[in-house]
């Protein structure tokens, strides 16, 4: 843990038209920031291509060296104003949320109303959680995970700066711009045909290029908005074999 005092960078990748929620999440979490004396500053990047986004943001938060944290949190997110002082709590390089998808199974949900469940637990077991491996919660909500979804995540600079040291990332270049590609699929993922998804490549450099653990709060509510607000508190989910 740097020994300074916690300075945060709020980091968001969009298409430009965030939801509501999420604007409510992120000026909370500025305000809850401030009384704890936390220094807090937001970035955003404009854009359609997810793992060019994310990859730029951490290459900015790299480049400030005031910070030393960064709240990677996707504008369709809605969480507590807390829930980033949860993370720094935690102490972790790498640590982040388990959010849904902005999905429900309602089929599910009347079967596991007919197996007895309440209905609260039926619609948390319903939906599409983003963790892997999917399984029990003991008593400890902070978990080790291989991946989660990336919806609001905390990145500590030690972490940026284990990958660019262990050559986990390389450097691209786009127009004018230049950055390292924490988000873009690896060339021995890409060479296995495994999936590309930005999320899995930063955490499989992570945990497989630097040997490093990923972690995961379960006792916080987050939320994937769509139509209607997704998601809970993954520990409330009864938990399946």
């Amino acid at each position: 843990m740097p020994t300074q005092n916690p300075c945060l960078l709020i980091a968001t990748p969009t298409r430009g038209s965030p939801k509501m929620q999420y604007m409510q999440s992120v000026i909370g979490t500025i305000k809850d920031l401030a009384q704890r004396r936390i220094l807090s500053d937001f970035d955003a990047e404009i854009g359609s291509d997810i793992a060019i986004q994310r990859s730029k943001l951490a290459t900015r938060f790299h480049e400030r060296r005031e910070f030393t944290h960064m709240l990677m949190v996707d504008d369709d997110m809605s969480y507590p104003d807390q829930l980033c002082a949860r993370l720094l709590a935690a102490d972790k390089s790498v640590i982040g949320t388990i959010a849904t998808t902005r999905d429900v199974d309602l089929t599910q949900v009347e079967q596991f109303l007919a197996k007895g469940l309440p209905l609260k637990h039926a619609f948390l077991s319903a939906q599409q959680w983003l963790v892997h491996p999917n399984g029990p919660v003991g008593n400890d909500p902070v978990i080790e995970r291989e991946a989660i979804g990336f919806g609001a995540t905390l990145i500590r600079r030690d972490a940026i700066e284990m990958m660019i040291e262990k050559n986990a990332v390389r450097g691209y270049s786009l127009f004018d711009t230049k950055f390292y590609g924490f988000f873009c699929m690896r060339p021995q993922d890409a060479a296995a045909g495994m999936p590309g998804a930005e999320d899995m490549s930063f955490y499989r450099r992570w945990r497989l290029d630097c040997g490093q653990k990923l972690w995961a709060v379960t006792d916080v509510p987050i939320f994937h908005i769509g139509d209607f607000p997704y998601g809970g508190r993954y520990i409330d989910v009864p938990q399946r074999g």
